[in-house]
Protein backbone atom coordinates (compact mmCIF):
# COMPACT_ATOMS: atom_id res chain seq x y z
CA UNK A 1 0.00 0.00 0.00
CA UNK A 2 1.37 3.38 -0.90
CA UNK A 3 0.27 5.65 1.87
CA UNK A 4 -2.54 5.54 3.56
CA UNK A 5 -4.54 5.44 0.58
CA UNK A 6 -8.04 7.34 -0.41
CA UNK A 7 -10.54 6.55 2.48
CA UNK A 8 -13.79 5.37 1.55
CA UNK A 9 -15.15 4.88 4.83
CA UNK A 10 -14.66 4.03 8.58
CA UNK A 11 -16.80 1.01 10.17
CA UNK A 12 -16.46 -0.94 13.46
CA UNK A 13 -16.67 -4.89 13.38
CA UNK A 14 -16.03 -7.67 16.08
CA UNK A 15 -13.45 -10.37 15.33
CA UNK A 16 -16.40 -12.82 15.34
CA UNK A 17 -18.11 -11.15 12.18
CA UNK A 18 -14.96 -10.19 10.44
CA UNK A 19 -13.20 -14.20 10.83
CA UNK A 20 -17.27 -14.95 9.41
CA UNK A 21 -16.85 -12.54 6.61
CA UNK A 22 -12.96 -13.27 5.63
CA UNK A 23 -14.47 -17.32 5.32
CA UNK A 24 -17.21 -16.77 2.86
CA UNK A 25 -15.32 -13.75 0.76
CA UNK A 26 -11.75 -12.89 0.40
CA UNK A 27 -9.78 -13.76 3.04
CA UNK A 28 -8.26 -11.26 5.10
CA UNK A 29 -5.31 -12.64 6.81
CA UNK A 30 -3.80 -10.73 10.26
CA UNK A 31 -0.71 -11.07 12.14
CA UNK A 32 1.29 -9.47 14.88
CA UNK A 33 4.09 -7.33 14.38
CA UNK A 34 5.27 -5.15 17.92
CA UNK A 35 2.21 -5.26 19.31
CA UNK A 36 0.62 -3.73 16.27
CA UNK A 37 -1.79 -5.66 14.22
CA UNK A 38 -0.63 -5.81 10.19
CA UNK A 39 -2.73 -6.62 7.69
CA UNK A 40 -2.12 -8.39 4.32
CA UNK A 41 -4.93 -6.35 2.37
CA UNK A 42 -3.59 -3.67 0.69
CA UNK A 43 -7.13 -1.87 0.91
CA UNK A 44 -7.42 -2.08 4.63
CA UNK A 45 -5.87 0.07 7.80
CA UNK A 46 -6.96 -2.02 10.61
CA UNK A 47 -7.04 -0.72 14.25
CA UNK A 48 -7.73 -3.04 17.17
CA UNK A 49 -9.22 -1.60 20.37
CA UNK A 50 -9.71 -4.01 23.58
CA UNK A 51 -13.71 -4.07 24.22
CA UNK A 52 -13.16 -4.40 28.22
CA UNK A 53 -10.90 -1.29 29.28
CA UNK A 54 -9.58 -3.53 32.50
CA UNK A 55 -8.36 -6.41 30.44
CA UNK A 56 -4.70 -4.61 29.98
CA UNK A 57 -2.89 -7.87 27.93
CA UNK A 58 -5.27 -7.10 24.93
CA UNK A 59 -3.21 -5.64 22.17
CA UNK A 60 -3.83 -2.01 21.76
CA UNK A 61 -4.42 0.37 18.87
CA UNK A 62 -2.63 -0.19 15.44
CA UNK A 63 -0.94 2.68 13.98
CA UNK A 64 0.17 2.40 10.17
CA UNK A 65 2.98 1.10 9.46
CA UNK A 66 6.09 3.75 9.45
CA UNK A 67 8.06 3.82 6.43
CA UNK A 68 11.35 2.27 6.01
CA UNK A 69 13.06 4.74 4.42
CA UNK A 70 13.26 9.02 4.43
CA UNK A 71 12.98 8.06 1.07
CA UNK A 72 9.65 6.18 1.77
CA UNK A 73 8.26 8.39 3.86
CA UNK A 74 8.32 11.31 1.59
CA UNK A 75 6.43 8.94 -0.92
CA UNK A 76 4.22 8.46 1.27
CA UNK A 77 3.23 11.80 2.79
CA UNK A 78 2.89 13.35 -1.19
CA UNK A 79 0.43 9.93 -2.08
CA UNK A 80 -1.73 11.25 1.48
CA UNK A 81 -1.66 14.70 0.48
CA UNK A 82 -2.76 14.33 -2.97
CA UNK A 83 -5.73 12.29 -1.79
CA UNK A 84 -6.34 14.74 1.10
CA UNK A 85 -6.79 17.43 -1.90
CA UNK A 86 -9.07 15.27 -4.43
CA UNK A 87 -11.53 14.32 -1.19
CA UNK A 88 -11.62 18.49 -0.89
CA UNK A 89 -12.23 18.82 -4.48
CA UNK A 90 -15.14 16.10 -4.39
CA UNK A 91 -16.26 18.95 -1.42
CA UNK A 92 -15.92 21.93 -3.46
CA UNK A 93 -15.21 21.00 -6.88
CA UNK A 94 -12.35 23.50 -6.76
CA UNK A 95 -10.51 22.80 -10.23
CA UNK A 96 -7.45 24.00 -8.67
CA UNK A 97 -7.41 20.79 -5.80
CA UNK A 98 -7.20 18.52 -8.50
CA UNK A 99 -4.15 20.05 -10.20
CA UNK A 100 -2.64 20.06 -6.64
CA UNK A 101 -2.91 16.39 -6.38
CA UNK A 102 -2.17 15.98 -9.74
CA UNK A 103 1.14 17.56 -9.03
CA UNK A 104 1.96 15.31 -6.09
CA UNK A 105 1.09 11.72 -7.57
CA UNK A 106 3.06 12.94 -10.39
CA UNK A 107 5.65 13.51 -8.00
CA UNK A 108 5.05 10.38 -6.15
CA UNK A 109 5.26 8.51 -10.25
CA UNK A 110 8.68 10.04 -10.61
CA UNK A 111 10.08 8.68 -7.84
CA UNK A 112 8.62 5.71 -8.23
CA UNK A 113 11.13 3.79 -10.73
CA UNK A 114 10.17 0.76 -12.85
CA UNK A 115 11.21 -1.53 -10.02
CA UNK A 116 9.67 0.08 -7.38
CA UNK A 117 6.58 -1.91 -5.77
CA UNK A 118 5.02 1.05 -4.89
CA UNK A 119 4.60 1.94 -8.87
CA UNK A 120 1.85 0.29 -9.94
CA UNK A 121 -0.52 2.18 -7.23
CA UNK A 122 1.75 5.48 -8.57
CA UNK A 123 0.13 4.87 -11.48
CA UNK A 124 -3.35 4.32 -10.08
CA UNK A 125 -3.33 7.51 -8.79
CA UNK A 126 -1.75 9.66 -10.73
CA UNK A 127 -4.35 7.68 -13.07
CA UNK A 128 -7.47 8.33 -11.02
CA UNK A 129 -6.96 12.23 -10.34
CA UNK A 130 -5.97 12.93 -14.27
CA UNK A 131 -9.20 10.82 -15.52
CA UNK A 132 -11.05 12.93 -12.94
CA UNK A 133 -10.00 15.93 -14.20
CA UNK A 134 -10.24 15.55 -17.54
CA UNK A 135 -14.10 14.54 -16.89
CA UNK A 136 -14.44 17.81 -15.07
CA UNK A 137 -12.87 19.67 -17.94
CA UNK A 138 -14.64 18.05 -21.10
CA UNK A 139 -11.25 17.69 -22.20
CA UNK A 140 -11.61 14.53 -23.57
CA UNK A 141 -8.94 14.42 -26.08
CA UNK A 142 -6.11 13.98 -23.27
CA UNK A 143 -8.14 10.97 -22.08
CA UNK A 144 -5.48 8.95 -23.52
CA UNK A 145 -3.10 9.74 -20.13
CA UNK A 146 -5.11 7.98 -17.96
CA UNK A 147 -5.62 5.05 -19.74
CA UNK A 148 -1.75 4.61 -19.93
CA UNK A 149 -1.18 5.12 -17.02
CA UNK A 150 -3.97 2.43 -15.54
CA UNK A 151 -2.37 0.13 -18.26
CA UNK A 152 1.14 0.75 -16.45
CA UNK A 153 -0.85 0.15 -13.50
CA UNK A 154 -2.66 -2.94 -14.36
CA UNK A 155 0.56 -4.73 -15.90
CA UNK A 156 2.30 -4.00 -12.69
CA UNK A 157 -0.34 -5.58 -10.52
CA UNK A 158 -0.70 -9.35 -11.87
CA UNK A 159 -4.19 -11.61 -11.89
CA UNK A 160 -2.97 -12.27 -7.83
CA UNK A 161 -2.64 -9.17 -6.57
CA UNK A 162 -5.84 -8.04 -4.47
CA UNK A 163 -5.99 -4.58 -6.67
CA UNK A 164 -6.20 -5.97 -9.92
CA UNK A 165 -9.88 -6.35 -10.58
CA UNK A 166 -10.35 -2.90 -9.14
CA UNK A 167 -7.73 -1.60 -11.48
CA UNK A 168 -9.35 -3.26 -14.29
CA UNK A 169 -12.59 -1.82 -13.70
CA UNK A 170 -10.98 1.55 -13.80
CA UNK A 171 -9.37 0.90 -16.92
CA UNK A 172 -13.00 -0.06 -18.44
CA UNK A 173 -14.48 2.93 -17.44
CA UNK A 174 -11.90 5.27 -18.88
CA UNK A 175 -11.79 3.19 -22.03
CA UNK A 176 -15.63 3.39 -22.50
CA UNK A 177 -15.44 6.90 -21.64
CA UNK A 178 -13.21 7.90 -24.79
CA UNK A 179 -15.19 5.05 -27.09
CA UNK A 180 -18.36 7.58 -25.96
CA UNK A 181 -16.21 10.56 -27.14
CA UNK A 182 -14.50 9.25 -30.58
CA UNK A 183 -16.20 6.25 -31.10
CA UNK A 184 -13.18 3.69 -31.44
CA UNK A 185 -14.09 0.24 -31.69
CA UNK A 186 -10.92 -1.11 -30.03
CA UNK A 187 -11.87 0.83 -27.07
CA UNK A 188 -15.08 -1.06 -26.56
CA UNK A 189 -13.93 -4.61 -27.19
CA UNK A 190 -11.10 -3.94 -24.55
CA UNK A 191 -13.64 -2.62 -21.97
CA UNK A 192 -15.95 -5.78 -22.51
CA UNK A 193 -12.81 -8.00 -22.04
CA UNK A 194 -11.65 -6.03 -18.61
CA UNK A 195 -15.61 -6.26 -17.25
CA UNK A 196 -15.79 -10.17 -17.91
CA UNK A 197 -12.43 -10.77 -16.15
CA UNK A 198 -13.90 -8.58 -13.27
CA UNK A 199 -17.53 -10.49 -13.16
CA UNK A 200 -15.63 -14.01 -13.34
CA UNK A 201 -12.94 -13.51 -11.01
CA UNK A 202 -14.31 -11.52 -8.21
CA UNK A 203 -17.61 -12.98 -6.11
CA UNK A 204 -21.24 -11.53 -7.33
CA UNK A 205 -21.59 -9.95 -3.64
CA UNK A 206 -18.12 -7.71 -3.98
CA UNK A 207 -18.21 -4.22 -4.64
CA UNK A 208 -15.89 -5.03 -8.14
CA UNK A 209 -18.62 -7.37 -9.25
CA UNK A 210 -21.56 -5.58 -9.12
CA UNK A 211 -19.66 -2.23 -10.37
CA UNK A 212 -18.70 -4.14 -13.61
CA UNK A 213 -22.41 -5.40 -13.72
CA UNK A 214 -23.48 -1.99 -13.65
CA UNK A 215 -21.03 -0.57 -15.85
CA UNK A 216 -21.94 -3.32 -18.13
CA UNK A 217 -25.81 -2.58 -18.06
CA UNK A 218 -24.73 1.35 -18.66
CA UNK A 219 -23.07 0.64 -21.80
CA UNK A 220 -25.56 -1.34 -23.20
CA UNK A 221 -27.94 1.31 -23.01
CA UNK A 222 -25.85 3.77 -24.32
CA UNK A 223 -25.02 1.16 -27.44
CA UNK A 224 -28.60 0.93 -27.94
CA UNK A 225 -29.06 4.99 -28.10
CA UNK A 226 -25.93 5.10 -29.94
CA UNK A 227 -27.14 2.27 -32.97
CA UNK A 228 -30.87 5.05 -32.94
CA UNK A 229 -28.40 8.04 -33.72
CA UNK A 230 -26.73 5.71 -36.40
CA UNK A 231 -29.71 4.55 -37.89
CA UNK A 232 -31.10 7.93 -38.23
CA UNK A 233 -27.47 9.29 -39.39
CA UNK A 234 -27.62 7.04 -42.64
CA UNK A 235 -31.44 7.67 -43.15
CA UNK A 236 -30.02 11.19 -44.06
CA UNK A 237 -26.97 10.19 -45.36
CA UNK A 238 -25.17 12.51 -42.37
CA UNK A 239 -22.66 11.07 -39.50
CA UNK A 240 -21.10 13.70 -37.22
CA UNK A 241 -18.96 11.76 -34.54
CA UNK A 242 -17.38 14.79 -33.34
CA UNK A 243 -19.22 18.00 -32.76
CA UNK A 244 -17.83 21.41 -33.29
CA UNK A 245 -17.44 22.72 -29.40
CA UNK A 246 -15.54 19.54 -28.84
CA UNK A 247 -13.31 20.42 -31.41
CA UNK A 248 -13.18 24.31 -30.88
CA UNK A 249 -12.49 23.49 -26.97
CA UNK A 250 -9.29 21.16 -28.04
CA UNK A 251 -8.01 23.83 -30.73
CA UNK A 252 -8.36 26.64 -27.24
CA UNK A 253 -6.81 23.99 -25.37
CA UNK A 254 -3.78 23.80 -27.78
CA UNK A 255 -3.58 27.32 -27.88
CA UNK A 256 -2.99 27.82 -23.93
CA UNK A 257 -0.46 25.13 -23.59
CA UNK A 258 2.47 23.46 -25.80
CA UNK A 259 1.22 19.72 -25.95
CA UNK A 260 2.60 18.18 -29.12
CA UNK A 261 0.60 15.26 -28.99
CA UNK A 262 -2.50 17.54 -28.01
CA UNK A 263 -1.69 19.34 -30.71
CA UNK A 264 -1.31 16.27 -33.22
CA UNK A 265 -4.59 14.55 -31.88
CA UNK A 266 -6.67 18.07 -32.36
CA UNK A 267 -4.96 18.14 -36.34
CA UNK A 268 -5.78 14.21 -36.76
CA UNK A 269 -9.47 14.42 -35.41
CA UNK A 270 -10.13 17.66 -37.80
CA UNK A 271 -9.22 15.82 -40.78
CA UNK A 272 -11.14 13.00 -40.28
CA UNK A 273 -14.12 15.65 -39.37
CA UNK A 274 -13.21 16.97 -42.82
CA UNK A 275 -13.49 13.58 -44.26
CA UNK A 276 -17.14 13.33 -43.48
CA UNK A 277 -18.01 16.89 -44.67
CA UNK A 278 -18.32 18.47 -48.00
CA UNK A 279 -17.61 21.46 -49.11
CA UNK A 280 -21.23 22.86 -49.39
CA UNK A 281 -22.01 21.86 -46.02
CA UNK A 282 -22.33 24.59 -43.61
CA UNK A 283 -19.84 23.07 -41.28
CA UNK A 284 -17.33 22.85 -43.88
CA UNK A 285 -15.91 26.40 -43.88
CA UNK A 286 -14.93 26.41 -40.11
CA UNK A 287 -13.29 22.96 -39.83
CA UNK A 288 -10.64 24.10 -42.98
CA UNK A 289 -9.73 27.10 -40.94
CA UNK A 290 -9.63 25.36 -37.55
CA UNK A 291 -7.33 22.67 -39.31
CA UNK A 292 -5.57 25.67 -40.75
CA UNK A 293 -4.97 27.28 -37.47
CA UNK A 294 -3.83 23.96 -36.09
CA UNK A 295 -1.10 23.33 -38.53
CA UNK A 296 0.09 26.46 -38.49
CA UNK A 297 0.13 26.97 -34.71
CA UNK A 298 1.89 23.15 -34.84
CA UNK A 299 4.60 24.35 -37.86
CA UNK A 300 5.27 27.71 -35.28
CA UNK A 301 6.26 25.74 -32.84
CA UNK A 302 7.76 22.24 -34.51
CA UNK A 303 8.95 23.65 -37.70
CA UNK A 304 7.04 21.20 -39.53
CA UNK A 305 7.40 22.36 -43.30
CA UNK A 306 5.22 19.58 -44.44
CA UNK A 307 2.22 21.90 -42.23
CA UNK A 308 2.51 25.01 -44.24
Amino acid sequence: MLGRGELLGKFSIGVHDLVERSNTSRPILFSPKQREVVSSCSSLEVTVEPLSPQDANVVLLCSPISAESDEARAVAQATDIGHALMLRYYQDADESRADRAITQFQRVLDRCPPNHPARGAACSNLAMAKFISCQARGAYLDLDVPISLYQDALELRPRDHPDHPSTRLKLAIALLSRFSKWGYSADAEEAKEHLASVQDTCPPESFEHKSAVLVVQTFAMHTRAGEVVERDARSSNWRLPYSLEQLLHALKQCEQRDDPQLLDDVISQHRNALSLYVADQPEWPTLKNNLAVALIMRFERQGQKQDL
